[in-house]
């Protein structure tokens, strides 16, 4: 993706987890919205990918790390 290519409006995301929520077995973390079948598929596979998943709490990070 760069900038110079056009938005999608139909296309988007929604998370249902967050970095420190509880997640268990067969829980949704995220909705995937696409017009187009294989499109969500490798977006599923990539966001599938950028999780990882382990036993500890983990400390939520600030949303706003700071201005410029």
């Amino acid at each position: 993706m760069r900038k110079e290519d056009a938005v999608q409006k139909e296309a988007g995301i929604t998370f249902m987890k967050k970095v420190g929520d509880e997640v268990n077995i067969g829980d949704c973390l995220a909705i995937i919205y696409a017009n187009d079948f294989n499109k969500a598929e490798d977006a599923a596979k990539r966001l599938k990918d950028a999780y990882k998943f382990c036993r500890e709490r983990v400390a939520k990070e600030p949303a706003i790390l700071g201005i410029v």
